[in-house]
């Protein structure tokens, strides 16, 4: 599944503990062992689940739009710095034409005055260009709380009935090396996710 570039290795699902940890404790039963809210016998599941941190973020409609609207701005500002840039350079090239040909009317001092305003210009584009990647910095930061806070309220919801003890994030080089298929709820969190913010839109 391909990666959304601008938030692919920076977001993952935290952990939530809604109860305490399982305590494994003997009872009288060799078949049964106590955890948190009851007792669990063979063959029953445990009370914890893993989402597939990869396919909801990829998946999420939130996540997908928010994105894309990144990518959008990010080109945005690259083709008003690429052309501040062009606009700069070819300034400078004159610049240095008249200065290679001594047909600056006004002599040296015309000369060192257009050279401290081309200096002061392209520091000013320096600064442009500055401000444009904090604001996308500060745009993405923003995306990522606005979907990690969206995630964590729906699984808020989604265990209410579910309570589960803990939800893992299973994805590569993390501290989970296996889980059951069957304690997987990346398609039902994913669908109410998508569900809800799908509803969101029809009330803007």
């Amino acid at each position: 599944m391909k990666r959304n570039h601008f938030f692919a290795s920076a977001l993952l699902v935290a952990g939530i503990i809604v109860g305490g940890m399982t305590s494994c404790i003997k009872s009288n039963n060799p078949d049964a062992t106590k955890v948190a809210g009851g007792t669990l016998t063979e063959g029953e599941s445990l009370p914890i689940a893993f989402i597939q941190a990869d396919s909801l973020y990829n998946n999420y409609q939130l996540q997908i739009d928010l994105t894309q609207d990144l990518v959008k701005q990010k080109a945005q500002a690259e083709d008003k710095m690429n052309k501040e840039m062009a606009k700069f350079q070819k300034e400078y090239q004159d610049f240095m034409q008249k200065v290679q040909t001594n047909s600056f009317i006004g002599g040296q001092s015309r000369m060192e005055s257009e050279q401290r305003r081309l200096q002061q210009k392209q520091a000013t584009i320096e600064q442009q260009a500055n401000g444009l990647q904090q604001d996308l910095a500060l745009l993405q930061s923003q995306a990522f709380d606005r979907v990690n806070d969206s995630i964590q309220a729906v699984l808020r919801e989604y265990n209410k009935d579910k309570n589960f003890e803990v939800i893992y994030s299973s994805v590569p080089n993390t501290t989970v090396f296996y889980v059951k298929e069957k304690y997987d709820i990346t398609q039902e969190v994913l669908d109410l996710l998508n569900k809800r913010y799908a509803e969101g839109k029809k009330s803007e």
